[in-house]
């Protein structure tokens, strides 16, 4: 007797084997029996009975055939059956999860985007589609979709220091200073050990003291000012190097820098040893 004849005789023996074939058959192997018991609702034979409306399995047999399809690197045996996988809600977050990384193993970045973007607004908070979505923005240098990106996962979870975190990155590369700081510190207020959020406020303070030095000639009161921001990136910078001190690639300048404006001297020797070894 056809496969599909027997899926349709017996579906709830079929549907007890269906939920184990996914654990003990390999990928390709239990791809080929979802997808034969889903093409069951399309074949000629069977349409009066309905199944594409009726068999309520069909949405989660889509799932397992596109999960099977991903377990086997099998792009489009992962894909073939992703609209109607889609519609297992419960399992809607795994299914997008599925289908971006195949799209991103295929370098297709408009698929890969695109389900992002869905998975994204169906669970702004979560711990997949966030980072995944802000790196696409952020690495782009497209810092107004990823600020989007930051303020859309905070309004559904205010208190996640990552989207905090991330933000600071973002608002540190538009020159929005003070806000980056100002995000920092609430990051530090609640986890005093988050190192990026230290490194985004040093180099919030940093980078304009810098741009002061920097400058051909200044007066009194922008030297002072400059002096003001760096004793204040170094505040920052100093818990950075102790939380990440394999990191002297991010500190090491930086504080080179603070010690010899700020005439540090004792901490100056010891940075000014660090940067040239590191020559």
């Amino acid at each position: 007797m056809p496969t599909n004849v027997i899926f349709i005789a017996a579906p709830c023996i079929v549907a007890k084997f269906l939920r184990r074939s996914h654990r003990i058959l390999p990928g390709g192997a239990a791809f080929k029996l979802f997808a034969a018991y889903i093409d069951c609702a399309s074949q000629p034979l069977f349409e009066s009975q309905q199944y594409a409306s009726r068999d309520k399995r069909l949405p989660s047999a889509a799932f397992y055939a596109l999960y099977s399809g991903y377990r086997a690197n099998d792009a489009a045996a992962t894909l073939r059956y992703k609209q109607l996988a889609e519609t297992d809600t419960a399992r809607l977050p795994l299914t997008l999860e599925y289908e971006a990384e195949t799209y991103r193993a295929q370098a297709d970045s408009v698929g890969y985007l695109a389900t992002l973007e869905k998975g994204f607004a169906h669970d702004p908070a979560s711990g997949y589609f966030f980072p995944h979505l802000f790196d696409y923005r952020f690495q782009r240098g497209d810092t107004v979709q990823a600020l989007d990106v930051c303020n859309r996962s905070l309004a559904v979870n205010a208190k996640s220091t990552v989207a905090m975190e991330a933000k600071s990155a973002v608002l540190l590369t538009m020159k929005r200073y003070d806000e980056c700081v100002q995000v920092c510190d609430s990051v530090i207020a609640a986890d005093d050990a988050a190192a990026n959020a230290y490194l985004n406020a040093g180099l919030a303070y940093f980078n304009q003291a810098v741009k002061i030095d920097n400058a051909p000639k200044h007066t009194r009161a922008e030297r002072a000012e400059m002096l003001a921001l760096y004793r204040k990136s170094l505040k920052y910078m100093q818990p950075y190097r102790q939380l990440a001190p394999a990191r002297s690639d991010l500190w090491a300048m930086p504080l080179y820098t603070i010690y010899l404006n700020l005439n540090m001297g004792k901490e100056f020797v010891e940075i000014d040893a660090i940067v040239k070894q590191k020559r």
